[in-house]
């Protein structure tokens, strides 16, 4: 007896010894097993309905499972809750309660509603940048001038820091460890990344192959001489 079978299986049950033999009439009844689905389960703001509904029936395959707001007064479509919150499920910190309804496909599992809690989190950050910028001195800020800082953070301005301590500006030449930071805001992570800034000392530009005409009382610190 493997499977489930409303009401139970009639069956005998036969002992046969070399000395005895007996039966005896049976009915065994195979319970029928509960699928298991978490009791709470954490989401980023910005998923939605859809997506939890996929999440939480990939956990069986011996059911379909249907998702339904708990508190019918405030329940809508995802279009219309998202509409209402700039599309995002839930604000953080927020615990959202459904109704999770188990119709099983499986005789040997039975059907059932239970409820699932969603704790709403921020969104999780990335920050890329390449790897190294190479520049050449010219007085000007390099900061401005980085390239393919790419991330999915759409609240936070960018920071830039060396050892830890906060820039605002790099100009003059050398070499650098920096460390670019979008920070935490209402509805992502912190993220960041860090790169290597090379810049180059420029190469100073200067002719002195001029000629000057001087008169015997001509003073040398009266004469301009070209530079870059």
């Amino acid at each position: 007896l493997t499977n489930y079978v409303e009401g139970g299986q009639s069956t005998t049950l036969v002992i046969n010894t070399a000395n005895y033999e007996a039966s005896l009439a049976a009915t065994l009844t195979i319970e029928q097993k509960q699928e298991e689905f978490p009791e709470t389960m954490e989401v980023e703001c910005d998923t939605t309905e859809a997506e939890i509904q996929e999440t939480i029936q990939e956990l069986s395959e011996n059911g379909t499972v249907t998702l339904t707001k708990k508190d019918t007064l405030q329940a809508q479509s995802l279009v219309r809750r998202n509409a209402v919150v700039n599309s995002y499920f839930g604000e953080v910190g927020e615990n959202i309660t459904y109704i999770l309804k188990f119709v099983s496909n499986n005789s040997n599992y039975k059907s059932f509603e239970t409820e699932i809690t969603f704790i709403v989190t921020r969104i999780e950050a990335y920050t890329n940048a390449d790897s190294r910028y190479e520049f050449v001195f010219d007085g000007s800020d390099v900061l401005s001038r980085l390239t393919n800082i790419v991330t999915n953070n759409t609240e936070s301005s960018v920071e830039f820091s060396i050892n830890g301590e906060e820039i605002t500006s790099l100009v003059n030449a050398g070499t650098y460890s920096l460390t670019i930071t979008y920070p935490e805001s209402d509805h992502y992570t912190e993220s960041s990344t860090t790169v290597t800034i090379f810049v180059d000392k420029a190469t100073p530009i200067t002719n002195f192959n001029q000629t000057y005409n001087m008169y015997w009382n001509d003073q040398l610190n009266e004469i301009t001489l070209p530079s870059n």
